[in-house]
């Protein structure tokens, strides 16, 4: 068996990416929660001030839209 450990530029460009995938996915759990505290691991504290989801502007389904058409119905009536 061999054990060769030469890392090219792959190798490292790999990692790279698995890394930032890994942080990235950390901060995403981290900014969406809720929590007025956060501790990690006792390294890193932080305290802040949470807005409520009446202040958040983002609407996940926006007031007042149209209903969506039937589909079955648009085709028969394309068919016809």
């Amino acid at each position: 068996m061999s054990n060769n450990t030469d890392w090219d530029a792959n190798d490292f460009s790999n990692v790279i990416t698995i890394s930032a995938a890994a942080i990235g996915s950390v901060l995403l759990i981290v900014f969406k929660s809720r929590c007025k505290e956060i501790n990690c691991c006792y390294l890193v504290k932080c305290k802040r001030d949470v807005i409520s989801d009446e202040d958040s502007d983002e609407k996940i389904i926006p007031p007042n839209m149209p209903p969506v058409p039937n589909i079955k119905k648009i085709q028969g009536e394309e068919s016809a």
